[in-house]
């Protein structure tokens, strides 16, 4: 069995009236354990290009805008150097990696090396699972915090020792209209501004049944609207992006 993570536990300022007045509190951020296959990423097979990783619709915003609440951990069974390397040239360009990109891959080191990132607290792979009897598994008592600040997202029973702690999410098969991220994270957005902070026992679970899916149901008009506003402001960021890239190519000077 691996040892337990050493890293220090992050908290986060809320403002709450007590006593009719407004007071500020140090509260520690609940920790978001997100799977890579099929909940982050999905895998395909190209002759002659090898694996390539596609990245899920609104991943990047996810992570952007939730790691001030939340500590946010991607768990594969891949080898944690490769995740990072994923994730940095998904950062940079929105686009998957492939394992035989030699130049991406070297770039993403580098990058990682001078401590610039895409906001993930950590990664791990294949290293940090436990052997049992049902097979390898994550142990959640590895990440050092309480586990009723954990929450756990998989697309498939029995990856996790931790049962308890674990929600499940649709899988994603490279559909880009696919949801599920956006819908995520206008949850635990309202998880972090609720006045009392909810834990793992205050959730809602139902077999496979995804708990912020439920949520999504009962507000799912002012939902749609905040997910197509995401949507919009993405294309915007991919539009800006490309017309500096142009002007570089041009030899202009390129906004920032």
């Amino acid at each position: 069995k691996p040892k337990p993570g050493k890293r220090s536990p992050s908290y986060r300022i809320v403002t709450r009236e007590v006593d009719g007045e407004q007071k500020k509190f140090r509260v520690l951020k609940k920790l978001v354990v997100l799977d890579f296959e099929k909940l982050c990423f999905t895998v395909s097979h190209e002759m002659g290009a090898g694996y390539r990783y596609t990245a899920r619709p609104g991943l990047k915003q996810f992570i952007e805008e939730l790691n001030k609440d939340y500590e946010i951990v991607v768990w594969s069974e891949e080898d944690q150097v490769f995740i990072g390397h994923v994730f940095m040239e998904y950062y940079l360009n929105d686009s998957g990696l492939s394992r035989t990109d030699k130049q991406s891959m070297e770039n993403a080191q580098r990058l990682m090396a001078e401590g610039k990132g895409p906001g993930l607290t950590a990664t791990f792979g294949r290293e940090s699972l436990v052997l049992t009897w049902g097979g390898a598994k994550k142990d959640l008592t590895y990440l050092n915090r309480p586990l009723d600040r954990v929450l756990a997202f998989e697309t498939k029973p029995d990856r996790t020792v931790q049962e308890e702690s674990t929600f499940y999410m649709t899988p994603f098969d490279g559909n880009p209209e696919d949801n599920e991220m956006f819908i995520l994270k206008h949850y635990l957005k309202h998880l972090a501004g609720m006045e009392h902070e909810a834990s793992v026992e205050t959730i809602e679970k139902d077999g496979h049944v995804t708990p912020h899916l439920k949520w999504y149901e009962q507000n799912r008009s002012n939902i749609d609207t905040l997910i197509e506003q995401d949507k919009e402001r993405i294309e915007e960021k991919k539009k800006a992006r490309a017309d500096r890239q142009k002007m570089r190519k041009l030899g202009g000077i390129a906004p920032f």
